[in-house]
């Protein structure tokens, strides 16, 4: 048995060939607790599942309406996850104002764990061991920096595309998954670009190579916000 849930969107970000789509939930007139809609799988949502009547893709501050079936149960710290309901369409109801979506962020405590096993040769604070996942029942927050410097760094093998920001008295260096930014800054010489105020939701991924990322999977820039 289905229900209809809304939710604000506040990440829609690249997981494989799909996209990963986050946000907290609406009850009523106020917000209430992370949700992930999942499917296919990796747990990512394809496009026709995703995708508004007109084939628009859902932004960054869109209230939607969305079916799910049932939430999924894990052992791990994705605990916000939801089985889709792929047989309805998902709606877009409206948009929720910049000084709304301030009021969600979720201070400035660190990012689930920071130690000498958090970094990597290409990130700052960006991870934390697999085997220490489980001690957490979140894999989502949503924060507010002042300023965020994106790095685009070209490869003879690969490019790699970051975001770097502070947060309290720690400073991160992640990758980013937002694919409205990836799209932007593929074009774009190697080199730092800085952005003002931000607010952005860093999902913490599943475990690869014994390690969990913390990803920039959604940003909202306030310059830019309609």
């Amino acid at each position: 048995m289905s229900e209809t849930k809304r939710i604000v969107c506040l990440a829609n970000s690249r997981k494989g060939g799909a996209h990963c789509v986050a946000g907290r939930e609406i009850v009523g007139n106020r917000f209430a607790g992370w949700l992930r809609p999942v499917g296919g799988a990796n747990g990512a949502v394809a496009a026709p599942d995703r995708c508004y009547a007109d084939g628009s893709e859902p932004r960054l501050g869109d209230a939607i309406e969305l079916s799910l079936r049932s939430r999924e149960r894990r052992r791990d710290h994705q605990q916000e996850n939801w089985l889709l309901d792929r047989s309805k369409r998902w709606e877009r109801l409206g948009r929720v104002k910049w000084s709304n979506l301030a009021k969600l962020t979720e201070g400035d405590e660190p990012l689930w764990l920071n130690d000498s096993a958090s970094d990597t040769a290409y990130g700052q604070n960006n991870c934390i061991p697999a085997s220490r996942a489980h001690k957490f029942s979140f894999s989502l927050r949503f924060i507010h920096v002042q300023q965020l410097c994106l790095f685009v760094e070209r490869g003879a093998r690969h490019d790699r595309f970051d975001g770097r920001f502070t947060l309290g008295a720690d400073k991160y260096r992640l990758a980013v998954t937002d694919p409205v930014y990836e799209a932007e800054y593929e074009e774009c010489e190697g080199g730092s670009y800085e952005l003002g105020e931000c607010l952005l939701t860093i999902s913490l991924g599943e475990p690869f190579g014994g390690r969990c990322y913390k990803l920039i999977a959604g940003i909202i820039e306030r310059e830019r916000y309609e």
